[in-house]
């Protein structure tokens, strides 16, 4: 019985490893392009002063 508990856990923590890697990328690409954005708006305003 505890090996069926133990595979049964290893198996929900496999399956869940993909889905929060999908959560963290989904949330770092709007970082990453308003980082893009603030630094081209920043590039922008050192070139014209």
């Amino acid at each position: 019985m505890t090996t069926i508990r133990i595979a049964v856990a290893k198996l929900a923590f496999t399956l869940s490893i993909p889905i929060l890697a999908k959560i963290v990328v989904n949330a770092a690409k709007p970082a990453d392009n308003n980082a893009y954005i603030h630094y081209v708006v920043v590039l922008l305003s050192i070139l014209a002063s």
